[in-house]
């Protein structure tokens, strides 16, 4: 009815007047529609946004711990937890004592002390719950890491310590066969047909860091991974040139190998990039030489 009585004034007389009082309703409706829908869209926004942040916990990989380490610490370092992996502070009594007085009583010192401990077990505290949460998440995935979360000898134990029980319980290196498995496959590592010399770069380094992971820490770059690179491009009519100009030199290191292969690659690939983008145009160029040929001859 309000808005029928304002179009009628519109035509009156004031109109001027009745524009004002028509854009006030329209912003009066504009307000309550922000007040009624931004909550709920901030609402989901922010449920969103934990969502992810949760979700962005690394999950447990026993096959490759080492890596799985690395981005689990880096990932409680973004949280604000990574302390919670070290262990609890304690009160160190010869510290205490040279703070105290020859009698034993209280200083001001050894008071001060006291309370710097304190403040530093109740952060430690705060990082541990944390970080002992991520670590059940990081977990939840994997059956046999949550039987040693939920076994009952392991109730009470902190963030580091249950991380402990999990290294040893993944930890493959004392598995004869395994590591026989692992070394023969990194021994018979091929380039596939069409494989990017990169990626299989990274396929050698990778099989690398699980053997090192189960102990064989001889397994270094210049010498197995150098020399599983050189077999297996020689075998590979990409790259059999630049295999055997490697092979006949003793004393090239991984990195430049790696270097001299990647550049190689690049360029190639550049090659072919520039053919394909100048053969429309060389195709054109064929096409007008023709014309005028045939115009030359009549």
């Amino acid at each position: 009815m309000m808005l029928y009585n304002i179009i009628i004034y519109l035509f009156s007389s004031s109109k001027y007047i009745a524009l004002i009082v028509y854009q006030t309703y329209v912003s009066q409706l504009f307000t309550k529609f922000l007040l009624t829908c931004l909550p709920s869209a901030y609402s989901n926004s922010a449920m969103s946004s934990v969502s992810s942040s949760s979700s962005d916990v690394p999950i447990i990989d026993p096959s490759q711990m080492t890596r799985w380490r690395k981005l689990f610490d880096a990932f409680l370092d973004t949280k604000g937890c990574a302390g919670g992996l070290e262990n609890k502070p304690t009160l160190s009594q010869s510290v205490l004592e040279r703070l105290q007085t020859p009698d034993g009583g209280e200083t001001e010192r050894s008071q001060r002390y006291r309370s710097r401990v304190k403040t530093r077990i109740a952060l430690w505290m705060k990082a541990n719950r944390k970080a002992y949460g991520y670590l059940v998440r990081a977990c939840k995935e994997n059956e046999s890491a949550m039987e040693i979360i939920l076994d009952e000898a392991n109730q009470g134990l902190t963030a580091l310590e249950l991380l402990q029980a999990l290294d040893t319980r993944f930890s493959l290196g004392r598995i004869v066969g395994v590591v026989q498995a692992k070394l023969a496959a990194f021994n018979t590592m091929e380039i596939t047909t069409g494989e990017k010399v990169e990626n299989f770069i990274n396929r050698i380094l990778a099989a690398r860091r699980e053997l090192r992971e189960l102990g064989c820490e001889y397994i270094d770059k210049d010498v197995f991974c150098l020399g599983r690179l050189k077999d297996a491009l020689l075998r590979d009519p990409r790259f059999e040139a630049t295999a055997l100009s490697l092979q006949v030199n003793p004393h090239i290191k991984w990195e430049v190998a790696v270097r001299v292969l990647t550049a190689l690659e690049a360029n190639r690939c550049c090659q072919r990039n520039c053919s394909a983008a100048e053969a429309p145009i060389v195709e054109h160029a064929r096409k007008n030489k023709e014309v005028r040929q045939k115009e030359k001859g009549k």
